[in-house]
């Protein structure tokens, strides 16, 4: 092979890596972030074909769908002394892709693990005021109110 042909391969390879690392796509189901030196340039929130500056920005994703995760079996202590074990489903969607990087660098798990700390806090909290059988029967969908009414402000905070 001739040097040229050799300088062509070169430089076209160069090319190829600097368009692969210049071009990304952004999927209907997420939305990304575009961030250079640590600070957020840019909110992607429409599919599509998207540039950004090789080496020098990164790509961050973020899920759009709901995310969906299950609580189970918590101990939860009622006043007459008798403990229940609750199962709680929590769906969360990320609304704000850059307060959820700014606030859990754009973790699932440590959103989560947040929520589900709150969570325990209001189960204990909702089933620990009412009787073990007016908490089974009667009041349970207004606790159930209750219980998301105390972890949502954590969850929008995120």
């Amino acid at each position: 092979m001739t040097p040229i042909k050799s300088f062509a391969l070169v430089i076209l390879a160069a090319i190829a890596f600097l368009a692969y690392s210049s071009l990304f796509v952004v999927d209907q189901r997420e939305r990304a972030l575009v961030v250079r030196l640590g600070e957020i340039q840019r909110v992607i929130d429409q599919p599509g074909l998207y540039v950004k500056m090789p080496f020098v920005e990164d790509l961050v994703k973020v899920e759009a769908r709901t995310w969906f995760f299950e609580s189970v079996e918590k101990s939860v202590r009622v006043v007459e002394g008798r403990r229940y074990l609750v199962d709680a489903i929590t769906l969360m969607r990320v609304v704000d892709p850059r307060k959820f990087r700014e606030t859990v660098g754009a973790s699932e798990t440590l959103a989560r693990d947040r929520i589900e700390t709150r969570l325990d806090a209001a189960l204990r909290q909702g089933y620990g005021r009412p009787s073990f059988d007016a908490a089974l029967s009667r009041n349970r969908a207004q606790m159930m109110t209750e219980i998301r009414d105390q972890v949502r402000p954590e969850a929008l905070s995120l």
